[in-house]
Protein backbone atom coordinates (compact mmCIF):
# COMPACT_ATOMS: atom_id res chain seq x y z
CA UNK A 1 0.00 0.00 0.00
CA UNK A 2 0.89 3.37 -1.12
CA UNK A 3 -1.23 5.38 1.27
CA UNK A 4 -1.55 5.41 4.57
CA UNK A 5 -5.11 6.96 5.12
CA UNK A 6 -8.33 6.58 3.48
CA UNK A 7 -8.90 8.90 0.21
CA UNK A 8 -5.59 10.41 -0.39
CA UNK A 9 -5.41 12.38 -3.36
CA UNK A 10 -2.97 12.63 -6.52
CA UNK A 11 -3.51 15.58 -8.30
CA UNK A 12 -2.10 16.12 -11.84
CA UNK A 13 -1.66 20.10 -12.71
CA UNK A 14 -0.98 20.64 -15.68
CA UNK A 15 1.14 17.17 -18.04
CA UNK A 16 2.17 14.65 -16.20
CA UNK A 17 3.87 11.79 -18.21
CA UNK A 18 5.36 8.17 -17.25
CA UNK A 19 6.27 5.47 -18.68
CA UNK A 20 3.33 2.91 -17.23
CA UNK A 21 1.13 3.28 -14.47
CA UNK A 22 0.37 0.97 -12.21
CA UNK A 23 -2.34 1.11 -9.45
CA UNK A 24 -2.78 -1.92 -7.89
CA UNK A 25 -5.78 -2.74 -5.27
CA UNK A 26 -5.16 -0.70 -2.03
CA UNK A 27 -7.68 -0.01 0.74
CA UNK A 28 -7.52 3.14 1.19
CA UNK A 29 -9.32 3.87 -1.91
CA UNK A 30 -6.51 6.53 -3.45
CA UNK A 31 -8.08 9.66 -5.73
CA UNK A 32 -7.06 10.17 -9.23
CA UNK A 33 -7.76 14.00 -10.01
CA UNK A 34 -7.10 16.72 -12.78
CA UNK A 35 -9.08 19.68 -14.52
CA UNK A 36 -10.20 19.68 -18.06
CA UNK A 37 -6.97 21.25 -19.01
CA UNK A 38 -4.79 17.81 -17.47
CA UNK A 39 -2.78 15.52 -19.09
CA UNK A 40 -1.11 12.88 -18.91
CA UNK A 41 1.40 11.04 -21.03
CA UNK A 42 1.32 8.00 -21.14
CA UNK A 43 4.47 6.13 -23.16
CA UNK A 44 3.97 2.28 -21.98
CA UNK A 45 0.82 0.30 -20.03
CA UNK A 46 -2.17 1.77 -18.17
CA UNK A 47 -3.14 -0.70 -15.21
CA UNK A 48 -5.89 0.89 -13.09
CA UNK A 49 -7.48 -0.53 -9.92
CA UNK A 50 -11.29 -1.02 -8.51
CA UNK A 51 -10.11 0.62 -5.84
CA UNK A 52 -9.24 3.96 -7.12
CA UNK A 53 -11.36 6.75 -7.48
CA UNK A 54 -11.44 8.52 -11.21
CA UNK A 55 -11.91 11.95 -10.87
CA UNK A 56 -9.22 12.56 -13.39
CA UNK A 57 -11.07 15.15 -15.86
CA UNK A 58 -7.97 15.81 -18.47
CA UNK A 59 -6.73 14.22 -21.32
CA UNK A 60 -4.95 10.43 -21.37
CA UNK A 61 -2.70 10.39 -24.22
CA UNK A 62 -1.16 7.43 -25.19
CA UNK A 63 2.58 7.80 -26.76
CA UNK A 64 4.51 4.70 -27.01
CA UNK A 65 6.56 3.30 -29.79
CA UNK A 66 6.60 -0.14 -28.32
CA UNK A 67 4.17 -3.00 -29.22
CA UNK A 68 1.97 -4.97 -26.47
CA UNK A 69 1.44 -2.34 -24.35
CA UNK A 70 -1.87 -3.27 -22.61
CA UNK A 71 -4.73 -1.29 -21.11
CA UNK A 72 -6.69 -2.43 -17.97
CA UNK A 73 -9.34 0.12 -16.98
CA UNK A 74 -11.25 -1.69 -14.13
CA UNK A 75 -14.59 -0.21 -13.06
CA UNK A 76 -12.83 3.75 -14.08
CA UNK A 77 -14.04 5.14 -16.91
CA UNK A 78 -11.96 7.85 -18.05
CA UNK A 79 -12.32 10.94 -19.94
CA UNK A 80 -10.96 11.83 -23.06
CA UNK A 81 -8.54 9.31 -24.56
CA UNK A 82 -5.84 9.78 -27.33
CA UNK A 83 -3.75 7.15 -29.15
CA UNK A 84 -0.53 9.24 -30.81
CA UNK A 85 2.01 7.18 -30.71
CA UNK A 86 3.70 4.50 -33.18
CA UNK A 87 3.06 1.30 -30.89
CA UNK A 88 0.26 -0.91 -30.49
CA UNK A 89 -2.06 -1.66 -26.98
CA UNK A 90 -4.31 -4.48 -26.28
CA UNK A 91 -7.47 -4.00 -23.89
CA UNK A 92 -6.88 -6.25 -20.97
CA UNK A 93 -11.05 -5.42 -19.93
CA UNK A 94 -13.66 -3.10 -21.58
CA UNK A 95 -13.11 0.82 -22.12
CA UNK A 96 -16.07 2.61 -20.64
CA UNK A 97 -15.12 6.40 -21.18
CA UNK A 98 -17.60 8.41 -19.03
CA UNK A 99 -19.97 11.07 -20.48
CA UNK A 100 -19.17 13.12 -23.14
CA UNK A 101 -15.56 11.83 -23.76
CA UNK A 102 -13.82 11.40 -27.09
CA UNK A 103 -11.55 8.63 -27.89
CA UNK A 104 -8.74 10.08 -30.26
CA UNK A 105 -7.14 8.17 -32.53
CA UNK A 106 -4.51 9.47 -34.78
CA UNK A 107 -1.86 7.09 -35.05
CA UNK A 108 -0.89 3.36 -33.74
CA UNK A 109 -2.52 -0.32 -32.83
CA UNK A 110 -5.62 -0.58 -30.71
CA UNK A 111 -6.84 -4.10 -29.90
CA UNK A 112 -10.00 -4.49 -28.40
CA UNK A 113 -9.15 -8.23 -27.51
CA UNK A 114 -12.65 -9.62 -27.18
CA UNK A 115 -13.66 -6.53 -24.72
CA UNK A 116 -16.05 -3.61 -25.41
CA UNK A 117 -14.97 -0.01 -26.41
CA UNK A 118 -17.46 2.70 -25.33
CA UNK A 119 -17.34 6.20 -26.17
CA UNK A 120 -19.40 9.35 -27.04
CA UNK A 121 -17.23 10.55 -30.16
CA UNK A 122 -14.88 9.05 -31.98
CA UNK A 123 -12.32 10.31 -33.46
CA UNK A 124 -10.37 8.60 -36.76
CA UNK A 125 -7.83 11.44 -38.15
CA UNK A 126 -4.65 12.49 -39.29
CA UNK A 127 -1.36 10.70 -41.51
CA UNK A 128 -0.20 8.86 -39.64
CA UNK A 129 -0.39 4.54 -39.97
CA UNK A 130 -3.40 3.37 -37.61
CA UNK A 131 -5.16 0.29 -36.59
CA UNK A 132 -8.64 -0.14 -34.91
CA UNK A 133 -8.78 -4.12 -33.71
CA UNK A 134 -12.37 -5.00 -33.48
CA UNK A 135 -12.26 -8.56 -33.57
CA UNK A 136 -14.96 -10.55 -31.35
CA UNK A 137 -15.31 -7.35 -29.43
CA UNK A 138 -17.66 -4.64 -29.32
CA UNK A 139 -18.35 -0.86 -29.98
CA UNK A 140 -20.85 1.93 -28.86
CA UNK A 141 -20.48 5.46 -30.12
CA UNK A 142 -23.29 7.45 -28.70
CA UNK A 143 -23.10 10.61 -30.37
CA UNK A 144 -20.84 11.15 -33.31
CA UNK A 145 -18.10 9.39 -35.52
CA UNK A 146 -15.80 10.96 -37.37
CA UNK A 147 -13.04 9.48 -39.79
CA UNK A 148 -12.88 12.57 -42.36
CA UNK A 149 -9.31 13.25 -43.03
CA UNK A 150 -8.06 9.89 -41.95
CA UNK A 151 -4.94 8.08 -43.56
CA UNK A 152 -3.37 5.04 -43.26
CA UNK A 153 -6.47 3.81 -41.50
CA UNK A 154 -7.25 0.00 -41.14
CA UNK A 155 -10.12 -1.67 -39.38
CA UNK A 156 -10.38 -5.06 -38.41
CA UNK A 157 -14.00 -6.17 -37.77
CA UNK A 158 -14.28 -10.34 -37.86
CA UNK A 159 -17.27 -11.41 -35.44
CA UNK A 160 -17.56 -7.64 -34.00
CA UNK A 161 -20.86 -5.52 -33.05
CA UNK A 162 -20.79 -1.78 -33.70
CA UNK A 163 -23.66 0.62 -32.81
CA UNK A 164 -23.57 3.98 -33.10
CA UNK A 165 -26.55 5.71 -31.06
CA UNK A 166 -27.08 9.26 -32.48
Amino acid sequence: NSFSNPYKQVNIVGTASCHSMTWTPDAYAPVLTGNKLSALNIYGSLTLSNALNWQFNGTLNFKSSQKNNTITTGTCKPGNITFNGVGSWKLKDALLLSPASVLTINSGSIYANGNTIDCSVLNITGIGKKLLNLSNSTLMVEQQFNQANAQNFKGTYTHCNIYYIH
